[in-house]
């Protein structure tokens, strides 16, 4: 169920801190080791990407909780601001942050150096990597601790997958002008592979949209039950 407004910020609150955390031992630990002077940067890395999603979610998340206090009730200026992160974790923060957590552990767990050598351990310690890869997942709790206005699902859906391909023409670009994938473990797709692997992450994706879209209308139900 939804709580009260000071609570709602709070979780707010120590979400940023957590992802402001993640941010920090990201520049700490990993970006020392994760060839930042080539071509792109940490740029190309989607876990890199995503801290910064998971930043802006929970920064702006806490900014309309303060406005909210703040300001008067129906302030439009606030509830646009609120709308906008809504669609932001619908389309973006919750899927994006599935897709980092759920594809990185399988393929670690299938063979870990096609995508986090055992060579990092020595530079990076091991909680940094549930920082990026597990406890992002966090801002799926979000659904249950505050209320909020879910795009429609066509709407939601297409600004979802085409961020996704555009996150895939980028790596496809940097592929081009370095000779190899960001990823060590799509060295090894050929192009039918490739394109196999391009519709499953798709799938993927609209699979965690259509959870995030559960994980919100459960608290509704809870409560009408309730009442």
């Amino acid at each position: 169920m939804a709580l009260n407004s000071s609570l709602v910020m709070l979780g707010h609150f120590c979400g940023l801190a957590l992802m402001v955390t993640t941010w920090n031992e990201y520049m700490k630990y990993v970006l020392p080791v994760a060839s930042h002077h080539d071509f792109a940067g940490s740029t190309k890395f989607l876990t890199f990407l995503n801290i910064i999603v998971q930043v802006i979610y929970f920064f702006l998340a806490t900014s309309v909780d303060l406005l909210k206090m703040c300001s008067s009730k129906g302030n439009q200026t606030v509830s646009k601001l609120k709308r906008w992160n809504d669609y932001f974790l619908a389309s973006i923060a919750f899927p994006y942050t599935m897709i980092v957590c759920i594809s990185f552990w399988i393929v670690y767990a299938i063979d870990r150096e096609l995508i986090y050598p055992a060579r990092l351990d020595e530079f990076i310690p091991y909680y940094i990597n549930h920082l990026m890869h597990t406890t992002v997942a966090i801002t799926g709790v979000d659904f249950f601790i505050s209320n909020h206005s879910y795009p429609s699902r066509k709407n939601g859906l297409f600004f979802s997958i085409c961020t996704g391909l555009a996150y895939l023409g980028w790596i496809s670009y940097i592929r081009s002008v370095v000779g190899y994938w960001p990823y060590k473990f799509m060295d090894i797709l050929d192009v039918p592979s490739y394109i196999a692997f391009v519709i499953v992450i798709i799938i993927l994706l609209c699979a965690f949209y259509v959870l995030g879209e559960r994980l919100h209308e459960e608290p509704k139900k809870s409560r009408k039950k309730v009442q």
